[in-house]
């Protein structure tokens, strides 16, 4: 079973499968969906314009870039993403100034650079 951190909505979901679309355009593409935990990934947009040889230069790309990087099969990089993800409550905010905020920005201009 694989578990989706869905972590954007403080929540841990339980499910067997899951398969990406989201108008994929290069190989690289489906690698990012498998990375954050895709069982498989579908796509249409590239086939229609590009042609179904599109797929076969995916694959070999793909098959490339696995070799490049140890991996042997999809299951060696599946998931292997979400270790990365941070719940938006985890994210340090700052009160924006214009509602009584203080920014821990602070500009500095180096006078060398300026012309």
């Amino acid at each position: 079973m694989v578990v989706i951190h869905n972590r954007l909505m403080g929540l841990q979901i339980d499910i067997d499968k899951v398969s990406a679309t989201n108008g994929y355009w290069n190989w690289q593409d489906p690698i990012k969906a498998i990375m954050v935990g895709a069982d498989n990934v579908q796509t249409c947009t590239a086939i229609m314009i590009k042609g179904f040889e599109e797929i076969t230069h995916w694959l070999k790309e793909m098959e490339r870039w696995m070799g490049e990087k140890g991996y042997t099969n999809i299951n060696d990089f599946k998931g292997i993403a979400l270790k990365n993800i941070i719940a938006g409550d985890e994210i340090e905010r700052e009160v924006p100034i214009m509602v009584g905020g203080t920014s821990s920005k602070i500009a500095v201009v180096n006078e060398d650079k300026c012309s």
